[in-house]
């Protein structure tokens, strides 16, 4: 019977993570190229709050885990003067939003529902993906060969 290898599925993992962002990134990198900017404003916040209690650190019990969820529904206007509203969870979690804040809106003119909060010039996150996906699969492949050396 064949033995499994685990550095394989190191490889394996790398290689839908590349594939995972480049598409991402594509998606990303068409709608900013794509997309008109607007002034929108945000209509309602949503804040929710997990306060884990679970999840105290045991070296120190005044230490909990704390996580925010923030919905934003915003509205914007085309230039036809119609207005769409879209609804969001991809915010700056640091940042603070209250009802008539205005903000940019970025949206694809053929299909004025498919918005998002921001611009997107700068899109950072799939090459953060891309490069932890190809360090993943090399190291596999590594590992993989000086496994077969000693063997």
């Amino acid at each position: 019977m064949k033995k499994k290898n685990p550095f394989a599925a190191l490889i394996v993992i790398g290689i839908i993570m590349v594939g995972f962002s480049i598409y991402s990134y594509q998606n990303n990198k068409n709608f900013g190229e794509n997309s008109v900017q607007t002034d929108g404003e945000i209509f309602y916040v949503f804040e929710r709050v997990h306060d884990d209690d679970s999840d105290i650190n045991s070296k120190n019990n005044n230490i909990r885990s704390v996580e925010y969820d923030i919905n934003l529904q915003i509205s914007f206007y085309t230039p036809d003067s119609v207005k769409h509203e879209f609804s969001t969870k991809e915010v700056d979690k640091s940042g603070t939003y209250t009802e008539g804040q205005k903000v940019t809106v970025s949206y694809d003119p053929k299909n004025p529902d498919k918005a998002r909060m921001g611009s997107f010039d700068n899109v950072k996150y799939p090459w953060i993906m891309i490069i932890s996906g190809a360090g993943s699969s090399l190291l596999g492949l590594i590992l993989l060969i000086f496994r077969k050396k000693k063997a």
